[in-house]
């Protein structure tokens, strides 16, 4: 069964609950927390694992049919129809006192994004974006921004330190306006930026699915290098507003 309306917005009550309960220790905890070293290097928190139990525990009350995935404590339950969790997106940004981190939860079925939340509980700011019907800030519809190219700022994450992408990122940056590297992604689905493209970048899939769908949804064009469709398994993504992506796509990939 496809999840209906009803079900995304009594899934939404719920997790803004867990969000809102644990809200107060986040903001008690930012910026003066210890952390400690995963495997690949990146940092972790006891609030990581904490919040995603929390999340995974009232995922699993709502509906025990359906699957989860997190960064912290891996996949159990099904895999046609799951919850992606990043309970502490941005773990550096918190640990640091940057304001950028975020809780996200997002819905996979049949193999795509269909729901994403994402609460930057910082500034107690709401993002949302349902497959087809858009996205919104606290409720209130999103777009992206229809500048031009040359006046575009593209969020650009590469390995300049390699040749093959250092001579994208170089072909890239002659036709726009500026390329910066920022921690935000949600710039270009208010419109504040106009592009991203992600280089074969880090990170997990809890990182792109939600990223993807957001962008979509909030009139972005979206796609993987080489391909006209976006998987969010796909670590090297383009998107844009209509305005700007087909040449930006077509600089990136003739370089």
């Amino acid at each position: 069964m496809k999840p209906t309306q009803e079900y995304l917005d009594q899934a939404e009550k719920l997790l803004m609950e867990v969000f809102h309960g644990y809200r107060p220790k986040l903001i008690d905890s930012f910026g003066s927390i210890q952390h400690s070293l995963k495997a690949d290097h990146s940092v972790v928190t006891k609030l990581d694992v904490e919040l995603e139990t929390k999340i995974r525990e009232a995922l699993a009350d709502f509906d025990p049919g359906v699957g989860v995935e997190g960064e912290e404590l891996g996949k159990t339950g099904s895999r046609s129809t799951f919850w992606l969790v990043d309970p502490i997106d941005g773990t550096e940004s918190f640990i640091r006192g940057l304001p950028l981190p975020r809780n996200i939860v997002t819905l996979i079925d049949d193999g795509e994004p269909v729901y994403a939340l994402i609460y930057r509980f910082i500034t107690d700011e709401k993002f949302t974006a349902i497959k087809n019907q858009g996205a919104k800030k606290n409720d209130q519809p999103l777009h992206v921004s229809n500048r031009p190219l040359d006046r575009a700022w593209i969020n650009y994450s590469t390995a300049l330190d390699d040749p093959k992408h250092l001579k994208k990122f170089l072909a890239v940056k002659k036709h726009v306006h500026e390329l910066v590297n920022m921690k935000e992604f949600v710039n270009l689905a208010t419109g504040a930026i106009e592009g991203v493209i992600w280089d074969n970048s880090a990170g997990g899939v809890w990182d792109y699915a939600p990223r993807g769908l957001l962008f979509k949804e909030a009139g972005a064009q979206v796609s993987n290098a080489g391909s006209e469709d976006f998987n969010y398994l796909d670590k090297t993504i383009i998107a844009a507003g209509p305005t700007i992506y087909p040449r930006l796509k077509q600089i990136y990939e003739e370089n």
